[in-house]
C-alpha cells in the first residue's frame, strides 16, 4: 500500500468516525445535555477559535516534530478525548469535544504537508489530493446516516464513545507513513502564496454554504430533513465515483480550471433561490458537487506547490486557518442574509464566487 493510499484509508476512517458525531454535535448538546440555543452558538464560536489556533500551532509542530508523529499523536489524542467524554459531565463533554476539534485541525495540516513531501509535478499533486478526497468522502457518505440512527437508539454520549473507540483503527495506517521534518521559522509567507490566499478566502466562503445554510433554507421550503440527508449522500457518492477522473482532467491549466470551478459554484448557488422541491434541489447539488470536485483538489495542490519545502507544514497551517475563516464567514453571512430573503442570500453567494474566479485569473 503506497503513501497516498494509506492517507486515503486513514482519512476515510477518521472522516467516518467524525461524521458519526459532528453533524449532531449542536443537536446533542441542545437536546441531550440541556444547553440553550445561545450556548450552542457560543460553543461553535469557541470551536472556531480553537480550530484556528490549532491550524497555526499544527503548522509549526508539523515542521518541528515531523508529519508522521504529529498525525499519530493527533489521531491518538482525538480518540482519547472522545472516549473520556463518555465518563464526564456536561462541561467535561464540551471541553473534550472542543479538544477533539483542535486535534483534527492539527492532523489536517500534517496530512496536507505529507502529500507535498512526496514531490512530483502539479498533476501528481492533484491526483494525490483527489485520491485522498475519495477516501474522506467515502467516510462522510455513510457516517452521518449511521450516526443519525444510533443517536436515537443509544444517545449522545455513547455515540461519542463509539467514535473515540473506532478512530483507533486509523493509527496503524498513520504510523506506517514515511516521515519528514521541516525547519521551524517565524516568517511571512511568500508573495505568490499571500496573493493566492485572497481568492482562497472567498472560495471557502462559498464552500461554507454546503452545511447549515442549505439545510436551513431547504427546510424552510418544506423539504424534509431526511431528504436533505439524501442530497448530501449524493454529494459524497458523486465524489467517490468521479473525483479521480475529474482531477486528471483539470490538472493541466489549473489557473483557468479553478476559475471555471468557481463560476460553476457561482451559478449553482445563484440558482438555489429558484429551487422549489427536492428534485430541483438534487439537480442544483449536482452542480455544486461538480464545482467542488474541480476546485478543492486544485486549491490544495496550488497551496502545496507555492509553499517553501523547508516550512511546508507552517504554510499548510496558514492555508488551513484561511479556509476555516472562510467557511465560518460564509455560514455567518448566510445566517444574516437569510433573515432578509433567500433570493438576496443566494445571489450574494453567487457574486462572491464570481469575484473569486476573477481574482484567481488576476492574481495567480
Amino acid at each position: 500500500m503506497n503513501h497516498v493510499t494509506k492517507l486515503a484509508f486513514s482519512g476515510g476512517i477518521r472522516s467516518f468516525t467524525s461524521s458519526l458525531i459532528w453533524p449532531y454535535i449542536g443537536f446533542g448538546l441542545y437536546k441531550y445535555l440541556g444547553l440553550s440555543l445561545v450556548q450552542v452558538s457560543q460553543f461553535y464560536l469557541t470551536q472556531l477559535l480553537i480550530s484556528s489556533i490549532a491550524y497555526v500551532i499544527g503548522g509549526y509542530l508539523t515542521d518541528y516534530l515531523g508529519r508522521r508523529l504529529v498525525m499519530t499523536l493527533a489521531t491518538s489524542l482525538s480518540s482519547l478525548v472522545l472516549t473520556l467524554a463518555f465518563f464526564l459531565n456536561t462541561a467535561g463533554v464540551i471541553g473534550m469535544v472542543l479538544l477533539q476539534s483542535g486535534f483534527s485541525s492539527i492532523y489536517a495540516v500534517a496530512n496536507m504537508a505529507s502529500v507535498g513531501d512526496m514531490g512530483g509535478n502539479f498533476k501528481q499533486l492533484v491526483r494525490s489530493f483527489s485520491v485522498i478526497r475519495v477516501g474522506i468522502n467515502a467516510g462522510w457518505a455513510i457516517g452521518p446516516a449511521i450516526g443519525g440512527l444510533l443517536l436515537g437508539d443509544i444517545g449522545f454520549k455513547p455515540l461519542l464513545l463509539l467514535g473515540g473507540v473506532l478512530s483507533v483503527v486509523a493509527i496503524p495506517f498513520v504510523y506506517s507513513l514515511p516521515d519528514h521534518k521541516g525547519r521551524v521559522r517565524f516568517f511571512l509567507p511568500n508573495r505568490k502564496f499571500a496573493m493566492f490566499l485572497i481568492p482562497t478566502l472567498l472560495t471557502f466562503t462559498v464552500m461554507g454554504q454546503l452545511g447549515f445554510p442549505l439545510v436551513t433554507y431547504y427546510s424552510g421550503l418544506g423539504i424534509a430533513v431526511w431528504q436533505v440527508g439524501l442530497l448530501y449522500a449524493v454529494n459524497g457518492g458523486l465524489i467517490i465515483l468521479l473525483q479521480r477522473w475529474i482531477g486528471e482532467r483539470v490538472s493541466g491549466n489549473y489557473r483557468t480550471w479553478i476559475s471555471v470551478g468557481m463560476l460553476m459554484y457561482s451559478l449553482s448557488y445563484g440558482l438555489v433561490s429558484l429551487v422549489s422541491n427536492v428534485w430541483e434541489a438534487l439537480l442544483d447539488v449536482v452542480g455544486i458537487t461538480l464545482a467542488e470536485m474541480i476546485v478543492s483538489p486544485l486549491s490544495q495542490s496550488i497551496s502545496t506547490s507555492l509553499a517553501e519545502s523547508e516550512t511546508r507544514g507552517t504554510y499548510s497551517g496558514i492555508y488551513g486557518l484561511v479556509s476555516s475563516m472562510g467557511r465560518t464567514l460564509g455560514s455567518s453571512m448566510s445566517a444574516f442574509l437569510l433573515t432578509r430573503g433567500g433570493e438576496v442570500t443566494w445571489s450574494s453567494v453567487g457574486g462572491v464566487g464570481a469575484v473569486s474566479a476573477i481574482l484567481y485569473l488576476a492574481l495567480i
